[in-house]
């Protein structure tokens, strides 16, 4: 039964969202921004009631959690909180756990969906120990308060001192903090529900959204918003804040120690600021095309995470050796069952196409192609029974051999973009670029990649039902000589003589040998530059079930001049062999 709290029948009371995690308690009493403000002086309450508490008694209670938790616990004396996690066996974070020690006993606040796990984790963990686990929930509440200060007469939970600066002072924990614009100073005190109405007496009520903004504005996480399955602690900064990194064994501990050895976690909590050109994003039924949707992408690539921003900004500048880049974690909204084609209709939001067209014009200009999809500006790429032995991007029992995507058009993309919607294990993307193959390749092989001594037919996709069609005399290398652009495709590219077709297979040989490949997984974006690097799919098995591998994918083009003659909006429509 979804909870209520007795406080929503205050005057002005405004509860929260449904689908928020803070429903059941207020959201606002009528004026958030002066409530914010309210806040920020050190005023005010705010209704927590909704977040479970469970309390842990006996004389191993510390020793026990500090063994099975990531912080250290043995040691905590009366009055001092601390928060802690726990993780999975692969050390992702399961629960956030907000504990306080009164000398007796340890109370713990959660949130109100993980109470359920965290007393089977619990009950399940504590074998012969001297402990007892209760969840007082239906006795006790919790409230919000701007102070960091112990209550002299209840449980409190203090948030930790590295949330109240704006930067880590250890050198050793700084580098998974995110850099803060602001502060977060708070306290959460446990009181029983019958004392509910004696402790707020007299002082202003604030609603949970001004309590969540200054939580967000600091860069504290919390579990269930900023986190997923996936989430390791060094990915939010936990690592400063929840984790010990000297204390013993405990589930997950490989993991954090391994990543922060190695110093390099594969994602990182970032702060969105919006820059105010947009004040709200499509409607969920905008057409992807429409000038409403690319105004608001626009203003999005504009006003995207700094880290992410600045690293396509970095890959376009200065492209890396790999000839691709991939970001994890991106949000790919509501998924319905995969679609059975590319072009079935599917009853999904729009947040995947955002998120991968914010992307793409931060890259350049999203473009599409009238023979791909009718010139989608963002295509599914799903398997598809008739096409699985065929080599196009709905095959699967095959692989894709290794091609520049549109290798053949004269204003082929530069940019291709693949978001991950669904992934699928034995589906490896493969990769290779020019700086890590044409150091392979005998000189002489080198030179003759540099002449126009190649063709390549153009896919009978665009050829609209005509014979085959060999493009003009072209060279797989061309541009800057210290740093070439590569034009391949294994499956539709020959050589005009004999030595051009061994030249050709040396290099295909070399990207065979000397190619990289990922795993997509849901919410994984892969950036390849089309002019420096290729790319292939290695076979898989798709079930058939609705739940098969789902990309999308988008192209992009540094300038939309060039086409202009052949271009219709954003679409390009150039025909071949007429």
């Amino acid at each position: 039964m979804s909870y209520s709290s007795p406080l929503l029948s205050r005057p002005d009371a405004c509860p929260a969202p449904a689908q928020s995690l803070d429903h059941g308690v207020a959201w606002h009493y009528g004026d958030p921004l002066i409530e914010q403000r309210t806040l920020s002086e050190g005023v005010g309450w705010v209704d927590l009631s909704h977040r479970a508490v469970v309390t842990v008694t006996g004389p191993d209670r510390l020793s026990w959690l500090h063994s099975i938790t990531t912080n250290a616990m043995d040691q905590l004396l009366p009055g001092q909180s601390i928060l802690n996690l726990v993780l999975s066996p692969n050390g992702h974070v399961e629960l956030e756990l907000h504990l306080v020690d009164d000398g007796s006993t340890v109370w713990i606040t959660t949130e109100a969906n993980q109470v359920d796990q965290l007393l089977d984790y619990l009950n399940r963990m504590k074998f012969m120990l001297r402990v007892e686990i209760e969840d007082v929930s239906a006795s006790y509440a919790v409230f919000g308060e701007p102070i960091s200060a112990v209550h002299s007469d209840y449980p409190t939970f203090i948030w930790p001192s590295e949330y109240s600066h704006e930067h880590a002072s250890d050198p050793a924990t700084a580098k998974y903090v995110p850099r803060r614009p602001a502060i977060f100073i708070g306290r959460e005190v446990v009181v029983p529900r019958s004392e509910m109405d004696m402790f707020i007496a007299g002082r202003p009520a604030i609603g949970s959204w001004a309590w969540e903004a200054q939580r967000i504005a600091a860069g504290v996480p919390r579990h269930g918003m900023e986190t997923d399955h996936r989430t390791i602690p060094h990915e939010v900064g936990w690592v400063t804040s929840a984790v010990h990194l000297n204390k013993g064994c405990y589930r997950g501990q490989e993991t954090v120690a391994r990543v922060h050895n190695l110093g390099r976690p594969p994602r990182r909590l970032v702060l969105l600021h919006l820059d105010g050109s947009a004040d709200a994003a499509p409607v969920p039924d905008a057409p992807v095309a429409s000038d409403e949707f690319l105004r608001a992408v626009g203003a999005a690539a504009r006003s995207m995470p700094a880290e992410l921003h600045d690293s396509l900004v970095e890959f376009a500048d200065r492209p890396c050796r790999s000839g691709a880049i991939v970001f994890r974690g991106l949000p790919v909204g509501s998924l319905p069952h995969t679609p059975a084609s590319p072009t079935a209709l599917t009853n999904k939001d729009n947040v995947s196409e955002f998120v991968l067209l914010s992307a793409a014009r931060r890259l350049g200009q999203p473009v599409g192609y009238l023979p791909e999809h009718g010139g989608d500006l963002v295509q599914n790429l799903v398997p598809t029974r008739h096409q699985a032995e065929r080599q196009v991007s709905t095959s699967s029992n095959v692989t894709l051999m290794f091609h520049t995507e549109a290798a053949f058009h004269p204003h082929r993309p530069r940019y291709l973009l693949l978001l991950c919607l669904r992934g699928d294990p034995s589906a490896r993307t493969t990769l290779a670029s020019i700086d890590e193959v044409v150091t392979m390749l005998p000189d002489d092989v080198v030179e003759t990649l540099w002449q126009p001594r190649f063709r390549t037919a153009v896919d009978e996709s665009y050829l609209h039902g005509r014979l085959n069609v060999l493009g003009a005399p072209c060279s797989v290398l061309s541009g800057d000589r210290s740093r070439p652009t590569l034009v391949f495709d294994a499956d539709l590219m020959v050589g005009v003589d004999e030595s051009a077709e061994r030249a050709l297979k040396t290099l295909s040989d070399a990207i065979a040998r000397h190619h990289t490949g990922v795993v997509l997984e849901a919410g994984d974006l892969l950036v390849v530059d089309n002019d420096r690097a290729v790319h292939g799919r290695s076979p898989y098995r798709p079930r058939w079930d609705g739940f098969d591998r789902w990309i999308q994918r988008s192209m992009a083009v540094a300038d939309l001049a060039p086409s202009a003659a052949e271009r219709n909006g954003r679409v390009i429509v150039t025909r071949f062999g007429a």
